[in-house]
């Protein structure tokens, strides 16, 4: 067989078609990139890269799918692999970029830049090739050359961040205060709040719950913690045990909850305040939702504004539903997450107020342990992603862009400074993102360059 692409554009859009008979006939490709694209180089009849005027994606599936791998800050002209690992880009002001690992380095995205000369002549100046997205390290570990971020000096990441709280004793679940936006969090030692930006855990006296390790609590002493806040000031902490502990809206210790052990049990992973603007037939605003992973259809509502009573929510659909992490967007969406990476499975899904779930295909291959919604339909998350079936996984901060069904790495995190209970929460207003750092000891604010996207 004869195969072959040829790439060009519409006033929309770039387009990509693809031939498998000598050019004899021609398919047009879902490309849906944010930019037109201006060359392709496929080295199998599936896997192949394609260049824009500063963006270089990659596909797996023979250019039905496209996933963006870097954006430089020179425009981009030609591209040409050799096989799956070895390929080189070229462009203006004598921009050339090289890559011995696909476009995909040990921690993540980076195209390798090399020592050669440019089209003038002169050598390539490669300290002013930024603005790359990178995950991180060239070798995993960190060196004298490497910023707080985890980048090396010749790249730019989207995402930064800068710290919040420190001391914070390994907290993980957070949430914002309903009526007042306060920030509150929890660890093992007890719930702490509010906290403002530059607090020490350490020196501040607990607000409530120092007995979350009573044995007349929990069966065993809590690690893995969650976090909601309920209209009237309860503060409701999860353990991933069927008992839950509930704070009193003034403090004081947590008492335990048994109602889960009612209908089908679940040990939830995560705890959600249904917003006032979201109402259907089962999921009710003013609840609160219980989710757990290995159940995945298992979705429980508490009417914590009434008698505390337990409602199992059920699946209208055969899909099954996502839980582990759940959140409402700023976009008014209920949307949730998987906790592992699946190529062929949209890892994030939108849950209707019925509680019928439905994937979204451009999230597949990534997993989020915590993640928010902004106004726009746009996801941060911190999670994995595997961008294909031969690329290691990467782990840090993820940028989903809902318009373009495009992903990207923002920053990439170490694995041994990561935690499943990782937690992000964002203001009402979109202004401010937290993350939750227990590994580290840390709430971090995320700061994203909103400059890299034009």
């Amino acid at each position: 067989r004869y195969i072959g692409w040829v790439v060009g554009w519409t006033k929309a859009d770039g387009v990509v078609y693809r031939s498998s008979d000598g050019g004899a006939t021609w398919e047009r490709m879902r490309a849906e990139t944010a930019q037109t694209l201006t060359g392709t180089s496929f080295v199998t009849s599936k896997i192949g890269w394609a260049v824009s005027e500063r963006r270089i994606y990659t596909s797996d599936d023979g250019g039905a799918r496209w996933i963006r791998q870097l954006k430089s800050t020179d425009a981009l002209t030609a591209i040409t692999f050799v096989d799956e690992k070895n390929g080189w880009v070229v462009g203006e002001k004598g921009t050339i970029y090289r890559t011995t690992e696909g476009g995909i380095l040990s921690l993540g995205l980076l195209l390798s830049t090399v020592g050669l000369v440019g089209c003038d002549g002169v050598p390539v100046d490669f300290g002013d090739l930024g603005g790359l997205i990178n995950n991180g390290n060239d070798n995993g570990n960190a060196d004298a050359n490497d910023n707080e971020n985890g980048n090396d000096g010749q790249t730019a990441p989207r995402v930064s961040f800068q710290p919040y709280a420190t001391n914070t004793g390994g907290a993980s679940g957070m949430a914002l205060h309903p009526e007042t936006g306060e920030l509150y969090a929890v660890s093992a030692s007890g719930l702490f709040g509010p906290i403002i930006e530059g607090d020490d855990l350490s020196t501040m006296t607990p607000y409530g719950a120092t007995n979350l390790a009573d044995d007349d609590l929990f069966d065993t002493p809590p690690t893995t913690l969650a976090l909601a806040i309920t209209n009237n000031g309860e503060f409701w902490i999860a353990t991933q045990q069927t008992t839950v502990a509930v704070v009193p809206p003034d403090g004081g210790d947590a008492a335990p909850y048994l109602g889960l052990f009612e209908g089908p049990e679940i040990a939830p992973e995560v705890i959600v305040l249904v917003p006032d603007d979201f109402e259907g037939p089962q999921i009710k605003p003013g609840q609160l939702l219980f989710g757990q992973e290995t159940t995945f259809d298992r979705l429980i509502q508490v009417d914590v504004a009434g008698g505390r009573g337990v409602l199992s929510i059920d699946n209208p659909s055969s899909l099954l539903r996502q839980a582990h992490h759940l959140t409402f967007g700023l976009d008014g969406a209920f949307y949730s997450s998987k906790g592992v990476t699946a190529l062929l499975q949209p890892g994030f899904q939108t849950i209707a107020a019925d509680g019928s779930p439905t994937g979204i295909d451009a999230t597949k291959g990534i997993a989020g342990d915590s993640f928010v919604v902004l106004a726009n339909g746009d996801f941060v998350i911190r999670g994995s992603w595997d961008p294909s079936q031969t690329a290691p996984t990467i782990i840090g901060i993820l940028l989903f862009d809902a318009a373009a069904g495009e992903i990207s790495l923002g920053v990439a995190i170490p694995t041994e400074e990561t935690s499943e209970s990782d937690d992000m929460v964002i203001s009402s207003d979109g202004s401010m993102i937290l993350l939750s750092r227990p590994a580290v000891n840390q709430i971090v604010r995320i700061s994203i360059d909103e400059d890299q996207d034009e």
